[in-house]
């Protein structure tokens, strides 16, 4: 695999291989001899175009392994993005704070804090409130030297919803992340949505490192770590936003109105 790697790699046209296929033939064992032809301009154009979609083109195990590991040394900082609710329900603009709240438990890494994001983006002459864009998260991560940065979106169709999670580890440039991991996540009402998020919870947490036993004695379900109401979500979730722009009157009575929301979703759960 890295003698393929560092042969796609050589500075002389002349020494790579001559198409994708061969690529792909190399890495699975078959000997490609070298050739000494030509390199006039047109030639290295095609040649570097092959090796181009030959990645491009390799089985999903062999990627992977290309690719590497989302596992980070313990102690280290992740982003959380804000999870993009594409479902138009206010409530689920929650969705952020519950799988917050499930990546808090970890002992592996540690969030990075809103008020320090909001604080590294106006070191970088950009607006705290607005939407936070991949390369715009990536440079956030990349000065505060977080190795990973996840991504989320929250989709319905019909009655069922759709979590999708993306984990990507930061390179020196914030235009492309080094490498990527996707996973999705289904749920068919607003209560199965927990499971869902406390599922990609886990698989974030076992991507970055953490072992399972570390895991599983520290994985309070959401509705136990957090609240079984969506609305008193929401509203925690408007209080914290609140707090990260230094309006902590405002927060707290946001907050109050939240915890007001909470008790009545469990005297509801009592009868």
């Amino acid at each position: 695999m890295e003698t393929s790697i560092l042969r796609c790699l050589e500075r002389d046209p002349a020494e790579r291989f001559a198409s994708a296929a061969e690529v792909v033939r190399s890495i699975r064992g078959e000997n490609i001899p070298r050739r000494f032809d030509t390199s006039v301009p047109s030639r290295r154009a095609l040649l570097q175009a092959g090796v181009s979609l030959a990645f491009m083109s390799l089985p999903g195990d062999i990627l992977r392994v290309y690719k590497g590991k989302a596992t980070v040394r313990e102690g280290s900082s992740v982003l959380l993005t804000d999870v993009e609710n594409l479902t138009h329900d206010p409530e689920l603009d929650a969705v952020t704070e519950v799988l917050r709240s499930q990546l808090g438990q970890s002992a592996h890494f540690n969030l990075m804090e809103r008020a320090r994001v909001s604080e590294i983006l106006q070191q970088m002459v950009r607006d705290p409130g607005k939407k936070l864009d991949a390369p715009s998260a990536r440079e956030v991560a990349l000065r505060e030297g977080a190795p990973l940065v996840v991504f989320g979106t929250l989709s319905r169709l019909a009655q069922d919803y759709t979590v999708n999670l993306k984990i990507e580890r930061v390179s020196n440039r914030p235009d492309f992340p080094a490498a990527s991991w996707r996973q999705t996540w289904n749920a068919a009402n607003k209560s199965d949505l927990f499971s869902a998020i406390h599922e990609g919870s886990s698989w974030i947490r076992t991507k970055a490192g953490e072992a399972a036993d570390e895991v599983a004695n520290a994985d309070l379900k959401p509705e136990e770590s957090t609240t079984p109401s969506w609305e008193a979500l929401r509203l925690f979730t408007e209080a914290e936003k609140l707090k990260a722009k230094d309006k902590a009157d405002e927060a707290i009575v946001v907050l109050k109105e939240a915890v007001e929301k909470d008790r009545t979703s469990h005297w509801r759960g009592c009868d």
